[in-house]
């Protein structure tokens, strides 16, 4: 685990990504906020990799159907982040598409609660690159309340591991960085251009460090609160 012991060490509304490459333990690093924040914590997990890190951990764990009513299931979420309690929603087998969707359902109740984890394991998934050929356009609600979750107390958590084809909105205000190892050049060169606009920083030389990251190598970035 790379981040501090605590996620409340965190202001809130801070954007946190965990990157790397598949079986690189980002996705643990995830389970881990999950499983022992201070804070109420509410994730998406996409993919279906989350909750098989999670066995074992005291969380509530969803798995949605199609046709399943939206309302009654983000009702009984709240009982439980009232309580501080992690609930995670499993929705790997739901499109992309249909996941947008969901997520577009949800932002207007998430604006409705205050000082709590957004979790997204799989970002790309839901908010991906204008127009990805793969993806589509993603949540527009989603991108925009993550621009705004400061108004909330939101600290928004997300994961991936192919950081190209994650929105540049989305990589544009994340400011703490735990990159795993990486292999795609288009994965390593949206950080590289993040640490160019990085005053006081030797971007050179921690360019140089990312694309040297083995396994098991882990670099952490705390770039300066966007706020």
């Amino acid at each position: 685990m790379h981040l501090p012991e605590d996620i409340n060490d965190f202001d809130a509304g801070r954007v946190v990504a965990l990157v790397g490459m598949p079986g690189a333990g980002k996705t643990e690093d995830l389970a881990q906020i999950v499983g022992r924040s201070g804070l109420p914590v509410f994730a998406l997990d996409t993919v279906g990799a989350l909750k098989k890190r999670l066995q074992g951990c005291d969380v509530w764990l969803y798995v949605p159907q199609r046709g399943f009513n939206l309302d009654e299931a983000w009702a009984w979420s709240v009982e439980k982040l009232k309580l501080s309690e992690p609930v995670v929603w499993s929705l790997e087998n739901f499109s992309s598409e249909e996941m947008q969707d969901i997520c577009d359902s949800l932002v207007p109740r998430w604006k409705q609660c205050e000082n709590f984890v957004i979790a997204i394991d799989e970002i790309h998934r839901v908010a991906p690159v204008q127009g990805s050929a793969e993806y589509g356009n993603g949540s527009a609600l989603l991108k925009d309340y993550a621009t705004a979750r400061r108004n909330w107390g939101v600290t928004l958590v997300w994961s991936s591991q192919r950081l190209a084809f994650v929105s540049t909105m989305i990589r544009g205000i994340t400011d703490y960085w735990v990159v795993h190892r990486l292999f795609l050049h288009q994965d390593i060169k949206p950080i590289e251009d993040l640490l160019s606009n990085q005053p006081g920083l030797d971007a050179g030389a921690t360019a140089a460090r990312l694309r040297s990251l083995g396994q098991g190598d882990v670099m952490v970035m705390d770039l300066p609160f966007r706020g």
